[in-house]
């Protein structure tokens, strides 16, 4: 038997030896929620594991999206989001399959200042890390502020490969 499976038999046995019948639903929805985010969670830090062993990144990158919850995007030279975070959809409201092969531009609509979209291709031409606040777009249109920290990633050769975002509503 699977985990979701014991859990459920589990929570039957102990329903049937309540004297009350009546649970409220939403209190065990939650819990099920609850346990599907950490197990994505689990499974984006399998990922970076991964990711990290085999190029050279900075430490304060998994810290602070451990510690702050923050969401991760991977991208290309080329702006290609490779990677996502899967607490992206709490930020967005777009699923990590949505995003992956798309550029951080399907963010952007009317509202985001353009010169600090030119600032951070800057940086990026120039492999500097980043730091700004952009107005961007939620799957629903409406508008957030996010906070970007931009860090380039270097292989074994120091050569730049890619970057990774940290990102967090301001």
């Amino acid at each position: 038997m699977d985990f979701p499976e014991v859990y459920l038999n589990q929570i039957s046995e102990y329903s049937a030896s309540l004297k009350s019948k009546n649970l409220p639903l939403l209190s065990w929805d939650i819990h099920l929620q609850n346990i599907s985010n950490i197990t994505k969670f689990q499974e984006d830090l399998i990922y970076l594991k991964k990711f990290n062993s085999s190029v050279e990144v900075e430490s304060d990158i998994l810290k602070e999206y451990i510690e702050n919850k923050a969401v991760l995007v991977i991208t290309d030279l080329d702006f290609n989001i490779e990677f996502v975070s899967s607490n992206m959809v709490e930020m967005t409201g777009y699923q990590p399959r949505e995003i992956i092969g798309n550029t951080p531009k399907m963010f952007q609509g009317p509202e985001t200042d353009q010169n600090v979209s030119k600032s951070i291709r800057d940086r990026v031409s120039k492999s500097e890390k980043f730091e700004y606040v952009i107005t961007n777009y939620k799957k629903d249109s409406s508008l957030y502020q996010c906070q970007i920290k931009g860090y380039p990633v270097y292989d074994a050769k120091q050569n730049l490969i890619k970057y990774i975002a940290v990102e967090q509503v301001a």
